[in-house]
Parts: structure tokens; sequence; C-alpha cells
């Protein structure tokens, strides 16, 4: 029997018919052979599942890694779930995890930072045990795509630690909680960034939905202090308005990508939208709902074909119903928001300027190399993390930060473009997205722990999948040396 991939054919085959001969020919053999043969092994290495011998009626395929079984009890699925990759994304990203637990610590200890402490801390340990469940050989090396990222945060964190050591100015919220949450985010980028391909579409849709109810049971535990603060700007001790309005853009923002996967997840959106519309029109946070409009314009704009135009109509008639008959109060007292922007009458506003014109006058002092953390007028980060670049680094360190967020805006739109994507890609890809847009006018660049995350991890997923889009197209193409290669095909592939 000659075996070449998965074809043979026997010795004892009638090689009198026409057909037969033919494929009988040892020509017709050894090119039928290498193309199924390349087919297999880039489906093998694809799945990283090892090619074992076919002597002694060897099975083909080796069991697959643990980390694709599927368990069969409930408490070791909850178990596969919660210690994912997918679940430390979502607990380390603020404005989905972080700040969708807080509403429980503000009824048991509103008085105390023990509640954000243990979240934090079970954030990084579901990191740190789900990173440990990948097997090591699917992990991604540090790849060219995050230089510019690796040499920015070395500069800045060494003007993080001049300006705390040599010069002793403190850094609010305290010089050891900048370094832990800044030094805390370093961290997961990098690791998330390793397992990108281990945020899955079902591990992602169970976590949003279980985030979506314990953000939403929260908040109607703390209803008595929310009604308190409804007539200026929704918030909680523990949740600022901005904070309760990101994570309510983040919830609407995965229905708006996930809604047509199931039936479970439309109907859910429709029982979760009236109270996350509510809770954003009372919050009222300009920021927030300027960057989510652009991030849904820009998803738009980056669809092609007819699914350009089906989001399009989406979005507008859900713009429109909410608008007129769903929830017209509060479209009102958002518009009414985003009118009162305006330096000479809004304080918030006014601040905001006065920060963006101390940064601006700091960078051109030392245009180079940079010499503060924080913005002087203010003792406090200047609210655009670009202007905050350029203050902190200069073009030494702004120029490497200005390509990081480039390579990750490209990344995010050929994600969203891409025809084989799935829908955590482009989930990943809109968060980025608008904390790109939304950190320009607020956050820093050690807090904003949402914008280095996504930023890392959507370069990761654009980086590998036009890597394995290369190598796809050079086995096709590149044909193998077969000149001494025997027909039999036996032991690992190469």
């Amino acid at each position: 029997m000659q075996l070449s991939g998965f074809v043979y054919l026997s010795p004892v085959a009638d090689t009198s018919l026409p057909n037969v001969r033919a494929l009988a020919d040892p020509k017709f053999q050894v090119l039928i052979g290498i193309l199924l043969d390349r087919g297999a092994r880039r489906v093998f290495r694809a799945e990283r599942l090892p090619v074992t011998s076919y002597k002694n009626s060897k099975p083909l395929l080796n069991t697959p890694p643990q980390l694709d079984r599927r368990p069969n009890s409930m408490i070791q699925r909850i178990f596969r779930v919660v210690a994912s990759p997918s679940c430390a994304f979502l607990l380390l990203f603020p404005t989905i995890g972080f700040y969708a637990l807080p509403a429980y610590a503000n009824k048991i200890t509103p008085d105390s930072h023990i509640g954000a402490i243990v979240i934090r801390v079970g954030s990084l340990i579901v990191l740190f045990l789900s990173i440990s469940r990948v097997p090591r050989a699917m992990r991604h090396h540090f790849f060219p795509a995050l230089m510019p990222a690796a040499l920015f945060l070395f500069f800045y964190s060494f003007r993080l630690l001049d300006n705390m050591l040599l010069l002793g100015i403190e850094i609010a919220p305290g010089n050891i909680q900048v370094l832990q949450i800044f030094f805390s985010t370093l961290v997961a980028s990098f690791l998330l960034a390793q397992v990108e391909h281990t945020l899955r579409d079902e591990d992602l849709t169970l976590l949003m939905s279980a985030f979506t109810f314990l953000f939403l049971l929260g908040m109607l535990l703390n209803f008595d202090q929310l009604s308190a603060t409804a007539g200026y700007r929704l918030q909680l001790q523990k949740i600022n308005p901005i904070s309760l309005s990101y994570v309510c853009s983040s919830i609407i923002i995965y229905y708006i990508v996930y809604w047509g996967s199931s039936r479970r997840i439309l109907i859910e959106f429709a029982i979760a939208f009236p109270a996350l519309i509510t809770i954003i029109a009372l919050a009222q946070s300009r920021g927030m709902m300027i960057s989510t409009v652009v991030t849904l314009i820009v998803y738009v704009l980056a669809l092609k074909g007819t699914q350009r135009i089906f989001v399009l109509i989406s979005l507008c008639g859900g713009a429109l119903i909410i608008s007129l008959y769903i929830a017209p109060e509060m479209a009102a007292r958002m518009l009414q928001a985003l009118e009162r922007i305006d330096p000479n009458t809004d304080m918030s506003t006014a601040g905001r300027v006065l920060s963006f014109n101390g940064a601006w006058d700091q960078f051109l002092k030392d245009p180079v190399f940079g010499r503060y953390a924080i913005e002087l007028q203010t003792n406090f980060y200047p609210h655009n993390i670009y202007l905050e670049a350029l203050m902190a680094v200069g073009l030494f360190g702004g120029v490497p930060f200005g390509l990081h967020v480039a390579l990750a805006f490209r990344a995010s739109v050929g994600l969203i473009r891409a025809r084989d994507k799935s829908r955590a890609q482009v989930f990943v890809a809109l968060l980025f997205i608008r904390s790109a847009v939304g950190t320009a006018s607020s956050g820093s660049l050690y807090g904003s722990s949402g914008f280095w995350i996504s930023s890392f991890i959507v370069i990761a997923m654009w980086y590998w999948k036009q890597r394995r889009s290369i190598t796809s197209v050079r086995r096709m193409l590149i044909p193998t040396n077969t000149r001494s290669r025997p027909i039999l095909a036996s032991g690992p592939a190469k």
C-alpha cells in the first residue's frame, strides 16, 4: 500500500480501468500526496496539535491540549470560564468588570478601601491562574509590533520614578498607589497579549451577561444613594459619574457587536437598555458620549458592503426610537449636557482647558525629553494622555507612543474589516477606539488601564492574524522539495 497524506492505492487494484490507471500513476500520487500533506500540516500547526506516525495503527492525532477539553460537570464549566483569559480581560478592563463590582463594596464597606483592594487582587489572581492554564506552546512571544509601546513605557516609568524619588513630587492619589496601578496594568497588558487567541466568544458572552446582571443589581441595591445624586450627576461613593457612564457604554458596545449571535443576547439587550441609557443620561459624562459616538461612527465606516448599511440603519433607527418613544427625557438631558461644553460658563470644561494649556506650555519648555509627570498649575494629570506623554517624556518618548497608538488604530480597523474576524476581536477593537478617543479628555497615562490592555491585545490579534495568513499563503505557493522525499509520510511535521 502506498500512502501519501491521506490517499493510498491498494496494490491489488484493477489497473485495467482508465481512471484507476490514472490514479496509479506515481507522478499523480506524488502530486496529490504533497497537496494533501501540506494542507494537513497547515491545519495541525494552526491548531497546535502534534502529528504522530501512522505506523503500527497509531492514531493520526494526539489528544488535544487540556485547554480545549470541554468539562462535563457544571462546576467544571464554571471554573473553566472564571479561570479563563476572557474573565481576566473583563475584570482588568476597568470599565467592565472592575467598576461593575464596587457597587457591592459601596453597600458593605462604604468608608473603606478594602473592597477595591479585594477586587484588584482577585483580578490579578484570575489573570495569573488563567495564564498558567494556557500551555507554553500556545502562548505568543514578544513581537516587534509591541516595541514602540515597550520603549515609551520604559521612558515613562523612568520619569515617574525620577519625579517621585529625586524631585519628591507626590502624584495623586499617592505614589505607592500610582505605581501599583501602573505596573499591574503593564503586567496584565503583556500577559493578555500573549494569549489573545484564547479570548473566546462563548466565554465573553457568558461573562458579559453575568457582569451586566451584577452591575444592574448593584445599582438597584444602591438605589437610595443614586436617587440622592440624580438631581446633579448620578454617582456612588465608590464609583464616579464618568466610570458609571463608561461601564454602561461598554455594555452597550458589547450588545451592538453580539446582538445577532443569539436570541438570549437580544432579549438581554432589550431588558437592560432602558436602565443603561437612564444611567448615562443622569451621569452626564460628555466625554463618554462623544467617544462612544465616534467609536460607532468608525465602526460603521470600517465595515464593508451590506454590513455597513445594516449596522447604520440599525443604529440610526435605534437612536430615533430612543429619542422619540422610549426615553425622550433622557435623550434631552444628554443633549443638554453636550450643549454645556463651554470653557466660559462650564467649570469642568474650563478646568480641562487650563490643564491642556499648562501641559502644552511644559512641553514647549522641554520638548525633547520632557520633565514632569503632572501638570504643575493643577498639580494633577492634564486629562489628556497625548499631551501628558509629550509633557512627561517629550518627543523622545512621544514619537514611540504615537507610533503605538497608530499601530493599535490600524489593527482595530483591520480587525473590523476582516472577513474571518470573530466578534471578540471586533469587541476589543471597539473598546480600544473608544479608549483612545476618551482619554483625550479624561484619564492619565498611569491610570488608563483600559487603554493599555486593549491596545496591546488588539495589536497582538492583528499581528498574529497577519502572520498566520502569510504563513498559509507561503505554504500553499512555495513548492516542497520532493527529490529525495519518500512517499510514505511518517513522523511529526517539521
